[in-house]
């Protein structure tokens, strides 16, 4: 929309039904202070600003519209018919215009100064907009690349609980081997086939993009007994570290309700830990 600002009425009247007739939306404004209250209130492509006003010149105004924010993209075109110096010229320039036309206006030059504006205004806005789509899909690739790292992170130290587990059941294999007690063999191989599913498990946790996206894992809850997951946590650890003695006193002799996975994970952080920071084998 453009604003034309001009004290006599007859100049308003025949430039507003002239811009018009050629498909432009136009306002009008017969003071400088009225057409500060409609910067404020409204969106401008263009003001076309008479400089000589009573009250408020066209300079002044111009000043005060350069100061407002909702009017940074808005071009200014002053008209004067008696302050045709090159001092004023400058000042006009100065002052915030983008273009500084002396009466009488030549129609034609005018309406395509006003088009060119219209056009680079137009270009403006579409550059911004593509700027703001862009900025916004860089924030995303910051988060997805942020939940990714936490994901990750995650992850590798869950692996590490059916990793420990294996490990230890395979060192427990090859006592058994060597003892050849076949039904030690037995339990402690299905013991570790165990710990390879929940291993698969993870992995698959891992190479599912929709879960990095998000950085979530997902929980599996299901009743399992207690103190059969405690048990084999226990004898894992003890045979790892050998130097302590790991006990356990009672029974809870219950089922819960949860990620037998997760609850796992965090017992087996709990005694590693323990074991890491005691300065001598203890009784855990």
């Amino acid at each position: 929309m453009i604003l034309l600002v001009d004290d006599t009425p007859e100049n308003l009247i025949s430039l507003k039904n002239v811009l018009e007739k050629h498909g432009f939306e136009v306002d009008t404004a017969n003071s400088g202070e009225e057409a500060l209250k409609k910067v404020l209130k409204n969106s401008y492509v263009l003001i076309i600003l008479d400089v000589q006003m009573p009250e408020m010149d066209g300079f002044e105004v111009a000043e005060v519209i350069s100061g407002y924010s909702k009017a940074k993209e808005t071009a200014i075109i002053f008209l004067s018919a008696a302050n045709t110096e090159f001092r004023f010229i400058a000042k006009g320039y100065s002052s915030g215009g983008l273009d500084y036309i002396t009466k009488p206006v030549d129609i034609n030059i005018l309406l395509l100064k006003i088009k060119t504006f219209y056009r680079i205004y137009e270009q403006s806005r579409k550059l911004n907009e593509m700027q703001s789509i862009l900025l916004e899909e860089i924030e995303f690739r910051k988060e997805a690349e942020k939940k990714k790292d936490e994901f990750i992170s995650i992850a590798s130290h869950e692996l590490k609980t059916p990793l420990t587990s294996v490990k230890g059941y395979i060192q427990l294999l090859e006592r058994g081997l060597n003892k050849g007690d076949i039904n030690l063999v037995k339990s402690h191989l299905a013991k570790a086939h165990v710990q390879l599913e929940k291993l698969n498990g993870l992995i698959a946790d891992l190479l599912d993009i929709s879960k990095i996206e998000s950085g979530k894992l997902k929980f599996n809850k299901q009743y399992f007994d207690f103190d059969q997951l405690l048990n084999g946590i226990i004898e894992v650890i003890q045979q790892s570290n050998p130097g302590f003695n790991i006990v356990k006193n009672g029974l809870a002799n219950t089922k819960i309700f949860g990620d037998e996975m997760r609850i796992e994970q965090v017992i087996v952080n709990f005694l590693t830990n323990a074991i890491k920071y005691l300065q001598e084998p203890k009784r855990l």
